[in-house]
Parts: C-alpha cells; structure tokens; sequence
C-alpha cells in the first residue's frame, strides 16, 4: 500500500509489480484518463503482458451520476481510514 500520493514512477511500479503478474493475454485492462496513467512503461508492461489497454474517455461531470447520488436526502458518505482499507486487504 502506497501512503501517500501516487505518481508516474509510484504507478508504474505497482503494475508492475502487481497488475502485469495476475494478466493473461487477451484481458482487458481499463485506466482512467490519468496522467500517471499513460505512461509508455506502464502501456508497454500491459501490452507485453498480453492485455489490451483501453482508457476511460475525459471526464464530464454530466455523465457522472456520484453527485447527484450524493444530493439525495439520507444519503450519508462512508469514511475509511487506512487501518480499515489494510485490513479490508488482508494486509494487516
């Protein structure tokens, strides 16, 4: 688990790493449309893997459906810490 924020280098070591080892060739790997993201190690290490790699188009707010959700009455948000999410992970 990453404290922290992520970036390119932090990115493409966990695909390596982690993602790149569980593909078979003909998966198909979704990314958002990230900067960190589109880096050509991580494009390569997928493609190497076998996967074809897709990337969700840009953001639009109007095909986004979390605010609005958000705006119903009763609805409340779920907090997680990182104790919870290690744990959730079975990394504890």
């Amino acid at each position: 688990m990453v404290d922290g924020p992520i970036n390119g280098v932090t990115f493409t070591g966990c695909v390596e790493q982690f993602l790149v080892p569980t593909l078979a060739p003909g998966d198909i790997v979704v990314m958002e449309n990230l900067g960190s993201h589109k880096g050509q190690k991580v494009r390569a290490a997928i493609r190497k893997a076998g996967a074809k790699l897709f990337f969700l188009s840009p953001y639009s707010p109007d095909l986004n459906p979390t605010p609005a959700t958000q705006l119903r009455p009763g609805f409340v948000g779920a907090a997680i810490t990182r104790d919870q999410t290690t744990a959730a992970l079975g990394l504890a």
